[in-house]
């Protein structure tokens, strides 16, 4: 148990440092940040005249242990979790906003679109 809540602290801590790394974007240009940044996986023009850069990070995690009915941890397997981050910016290219999650499933177009609520052009 003790070692689940210095994983929650940890995982907190990381999220308020990406929070502030990405509070501090708000307001520059995303041509400053593309050369850092890998490839978006998608961008969309959308109504508000506004641009939605889409980015994702997958990770995996390997040797999640999982528990045998009746027996100690005894078995792994592998997990991939996703952090999508979406930035949008105005027709100038300057980063109005951002959006952050991390889900289990990888998403496409449509649901990509529904899960952020982005209003294509």
């Amino acid at each position: 148990m003790k070692i689940l809540s210095i994983l929650f602290v940890l995982l907190i801590a990381a999220c308020a440092s990406r929070t502030k790394a990405l509070d501090k974007l708000v307001g520059t240009h995303i041509e400053e940040l593309l050369p850092k940044w890998d490839e978006p996986k998608a961008v969309y023009q959308l109504k508000a005249d506004e641009v939605a850069y889409v980015f994702v990070k997958a990770h995996n995690q390997s040797n999640t242990p999982v528990q045998v009915e009746g027996k100690e941890y005894d078995r792994f397997r592998s997990q991939n979790s996703y952090i999508y981050t979406v930035l949008k910016t105005n027709e100038g290219g300057n980063i109005l906003s951002w959006e952050a999650k991390w889900l289990q499933n990888g998403l496409d177009s449509a649901s990509l679109m529904s899960t952020f609520q982005l209003s294509p052009k």
